[in-house]
C-alpha cells in the first residue's frame, strides 16, 4: 500500500488531506456560487423567471430571500440595501476565491473558511459547524491573507529541511525519488493535530486545487508543513513539503493572486 501512495502525487496528496477528506466527503468548492456574468440588478433584486408556469417557484424563492437579507440586515423585502449589495455582489462576481477546509483537534467542528475579493473590497465567511451559522468580515479595507491566516489555529512552524521531489507530467513520481517519497511520507505519518485543504483561484487562473496542485498544511507533533504541487505547463512539476510560519502562508496567498493578475490580457 504504502508502494501504491508513493508512486503518484494524487497519493501523497490524499494522505496529507486524509483527517479532511474522512471528515468532509463534499467539500465546498471555490466555484459554488460563482456567477460572473450577474448584472447588479439581478444582484440587488434577484433572478426570476419568465415562464408563467413557474411564478409559485418564484414566489417561494422571494419570500425565502427577503427573510435571508433581514436576518442578515442586509436588505429588506427581499431588495438588497448597499452593504447587502456588496457582499453578494463579490460573493457572486469576485474573480479571488479561496476556500480553506480543516479538521483540528481542538476544534469542536470543522474549519470552513470561505474568501472572495474583486476590485472593490474583500469578504470572508466563517461557517460556524454544526448549526452552519455564517460569520463574515467584508469591505475595501479587508485584507483578505492576514484575515484568513488568523482564523487558522496556531501552529509552531516546522523545522524539517524542505523537501522537492520532481514530478513527472502525468502526475506520477519515478521510483529514483523514492529516498525523497520516505521523507514526506514519514512525516505524513506523524501523529497530527490538525489539517487544512486550500482551494484557490484568483482572476481566471487555478492556483490551488486539490488534489493535483493541491496545498495542504499539516500540523504535527513537530510543527506546521505545506504539502503542495507547483509547476505544470511550461515548468516542471514538482512536489514540495516545507515547514509553514504565518508569514509564509500570508505570502502565498498574496503571491497567488497578483501572480493570477499579472496573467490578465
Amino acid at each position: 500500500m504504502r508502494e501504491l501512495i508513493a508512486g503518484t502525487v494524487t497519493g501523497l496528496m490524499e494522505l496529507a488531506a486524509g483527517p479532511v477528506l474522512a471528515a468532509v466527503p463534499e467539500r465546498h468548492s471555490i466555484f459554488d456560487q460563482y456567477q460572473p456574468d450577474l448584472t447588479d440588478d439581478e444582484i440587488r433584486f434577484g433572478v426570476y423567471s419568465e415562464d408563467p408556469a413557474d411564478l409559485i417557484a418564484d414566489a417561494e424563492r422571494h419570500i425565502q430571500r427577503a427573510i435571508f437579507l433581514e436576518e442578515m440586515g442586509a436588505g429588506e423585502h427581499g431588495e438588497l440595501n448597499e452593504s447587502g449589495f456588496q457582499f453578494f455582489s463579490v460573493l457572486l462576481r469576485g474573480s479571488v476565491r479561496a476556500v480553506l477546509t480543516g479538521v483540528y483537534e481542538d476544534l469542536p467542528g470543522v474549519l470552513d473558511l470561505r474568501a472572495y475579493s474583486d476590485d472593490e473590497g474583500g469578504l470572508l465567511v466563517q461557517v460556524r459547524h454544526p448549526d452552519r451559522r455564517w460569520d463574515f468580515k467584508g469591505g475595501a479595507d479587508v485584507r483578505l491573507p492576514e484575515e484568513i491566516v488568523a482564523r487558522l489555529p496556531k501552529a509552531p512552524p516546522g523545522r524539517a529541511a524542505m523537501v522537492r521531489v520532481p514530478v513527472s507530467e502525468d502526475g506520477t513520481i519515478d521510483v529514483a525519488h523514492s529516498g525523497k517519497v520516505d521523507e514526506v511520507m514519514d512525516l505524513l505519518e506523524r501523529p497530527r493535530s490538525g489539517t487544512t485543504v486550500i482551494d484557490l483561484v484568483a482572476f481566471g487562473g487555478l492556483c490551488a486545487e486539490f488534489p493535483e496542485h493541491g496545498f495542504v498544511l499539516v500540523d504535527t507533533d513537530i510543527g506546521r508543513y505545506a504539502l503542495a504541487e507547483w509547476g505544470g505547463g511550461d515548468r516542471s512539476r514538482e512536489l514540495l513539503l516545507i515547514g509553514m510560519t504565518d508569514e509564509m502562508c500570508e505570502t502565498f496567498f498574496r503571491i497567488s493572486v497578483e501572480g493570477g493578475r499579472s496573467r490578465l490580457p
